[in-house]
């Protein structure tokens, strides 16, 4: 008995973790959706105004065509820099997709090892009980014959 409360104390206890992974990893996520939104954004902003120097590039002073090409590269920095983070928000989520596999798993470990203790005190208690059934059927045998 002190084995199975042990054990359900741990599967408890891995249950809190996983839910915290999954907590973590919906954040995560969301994280991931709004970093890769700002990519779209950046790359929109930064086609729009490359098209607009193309548009315009012939009434322009080279002044102002290189300003906008500055601007434009100063948007794809920018845009490289927020690649690079989704990037490694990525990462973080396959990283707890990894951590919530192994918990998930550990769980279906620890559900598996309290059922067959489980089964294993069942076995226990019925041969005791046919045990007893077997005293009480001998005893019976045995004061009926003996009387």
């Amino acid at each position: 008995m002190v084995i199975k409360s042990r054990l359900t104390m741990v599967l408890d206890k891995s249950e809190q973790e996983q839910q915290q992974i999954v907590d973590r990893l919906e954040k995560a996520v969301t994280f991931v959706e709004q970093e890769r939104l700002k990519l779209s954004q950046l790359r929109a902003y930064e086609e729009e105004y490359l098209k607009s120097i193309q548009i315009h590039q012939h009434n322009w002073t080279s002044k102002q065509i290189n300003h906008y090409r500055s601007f434009c590269y100063k948007i794809n920095d920018t845009a490289n820099k927020q690649q690079e983070s989704l990037e490694a928000a990525q990462q973080v989520v396959e990283q707890l997709r990894k951590q919530l596999n192994e918990a998930q798993h550990k769980i279906t470990v620890l559900n598996d090892i309290i059922q067959q203790q489980r089964q294993q005190l069942i076995q226990v208690h019925d041969k005791r009980l046919q045990k007893d059934i077997d005293e009480i059927s001998n005893l019976r045998l045995y004061y009926s014959v003996k009387y």
